[in-house]
């Protein structure tokens, strides 16, 4: 993987005859989770090989295992410096670049312009912060977004904010955004969730309720945690799943749940099955958060509560229609959460010291959790046909490249 930072990108020399070639260029998991459905219709088309690079070494492996059988290669993506990404490009050769989300990489880009190659950024979001930061160097938005062929927007919001730093309205355009369509809203059979709950020791037929903390940053584990603590002591029959956005942070939450000398808890990275219930699973396995979501009966987003800020995707939450809650900052999904929030299908507090009462109201309230569960689901098939919209963009894009076929 150091190698290919350096530009030392192992794939065969492209020869005349050859089948065209795209690059798609992903961070980490959630990114590349949700270009899969991308990535498997341009596989499926016959006339694209694929090559996507990652960022980070979770994502990395992730790739790796998942896009095995659609992706040409997978590598790790160059230093955004002359000498490597020059070197990665004369190795690779593209003949169409794609970049995810915020991913604006200035060489990458200054690549692709002086060969005359085109160049779109897909799922395009901007967060607040990133929209007030733009805005105060213009010099960067011109080096960043002025080399990009076209962008295709996650939402409406998006788009607007992308006009207002200065891109000509005709290079973008309102594409959607693609986790809706990557995510599978089809719950896992009765079978597996029985499986996932006797390694935790639990009975599905029990009248426990469970919490899931979907993609928990450093100190939010304990906010939940305090929650589910002071809610148990008022008697509830209440367990709780956590699912850290990295689970390399196991040392830290293990030290954290040794504290609490009256919960029972376990990882899921040690693979064995619980002879007891436990109080709390954590889940640091990659890529398991929707097999849990569907466990729970209310979901609290992570990278929401202070002091983080942007949030995690509440998309998974609405695609099982799971009610859920999240803190005061999800700047990096406002659209979504706005239209969630609109609907019933979730609720935004304003600060940490509310999840307990929101929590207490949602689990003691069936009635009102059926009705944000139904709304958020609405919400999720409301918004699919993103990868379609892309597919079109990115075929008027290549126009000019002969055998298109997507």
């Amino acid at each position: 993987m150091m190698r290919e930072r350096f530009g030392w990108v192992e794939c065969p020399r492209k020869r005349s005859g050859d089948r065209k070639r795209v690059w798609i260029q992903a961070v980490s998991v959630g990114e590349l989770l949700a270009i899969g459905p991308l990535i498997q219709r341009l596989h499926s088309s016959k006339d694209w090989d694929v090559y996507v690079s990652t960022t980070t070494s979770t994502g990395y492996a992730m790739a790796k295992d998942t896009y095995r059988k659609d992706a040409t290669h997978v590598f790790a993506f160059p230093l955004d410096f002359w000498p490597f990404v020059r070197r990665a490009w004369l190795r690779v050769a593209p003949d169409l670049v794609i970049l995810t989300e915020g991913e604006m990489w200035p060489e990458h880009l200054h690549q692709a312009k002086k060969r005359g190659i085109p160049s779109v950024l897909i799922n395009a979001r901007i967060s607040d912060r990133t929209c007030a930061r733009l805005k105060a160097m213009p010099f960067a938005v011109s080096i960043m977004h002025g080399s990009v062929s076209a962008i295709g927007a996650a939402s409406t919001m998006d788009a607007d904010r992308i006009l207002a730093l200065g891109i000509p309205r005709n290079r973008v355009r309102v594409t959607g955004n693609l986790k809706f369509d990557a995510v599978d809203g089809a719950k896992v059979s009765d079978e597996e969730n029985e499986v996932m709950c006797a390694d935790a020791g639990w009975d599905m037929q029990d009248d426990h309720r469970v919490v899931i903390g979907a993609s928990t940053w450093p100190g939010e584990e304990k906010l939940i945690i305090d929650a589910m603590c002071a809610l148990r002591a008022e008697g509830a029959k209440l367990r709780l799943i956590l699912v850290p956005r990295h689970g390399e942070r196991r040392m830290e939450i293990g030290a954290l749940l040794r504290s609490y000398d009256e919960l029972v808890w376990a990882f899921r990275s040690e693979g064995v099955r619980s002879a007891v219930p436990v109080d709390v699973y954590v889940v640091d396995t990659v890529g398991e958060l929707r097999r849990f979501l569907q466990m729970a009966d209310v979901a609290v987003i992570g990278k929401s509560f202070p002091p983080h800020g942007q949030g995690q995707t509440p998309v998974e939450s609405a695609a099982l229609g799971i009610p859920m809650i999240y803190g005061p900052s999800m700047s990096n999904f406002r659209a979504v959460c706005l239209e969630l929030e609109s609907a019933g299908g979730a609720r935004k507090l304003k600060d940490g010291a509310l999840l307990l009462p929101a929590l207490r109201e949602l689990l003691n309230d069936p009635e009102s959790a059926s009705r944000m569960s139904e709304a958020a689901r609405m919400v999720f098939e409301r918004n699919r046909g993103s990868l379609d919209r892309t597919i079109t963009l990115l075929d008027e894009m290549t126009q000019s490249l002969p055998h298109r076929n997507w």
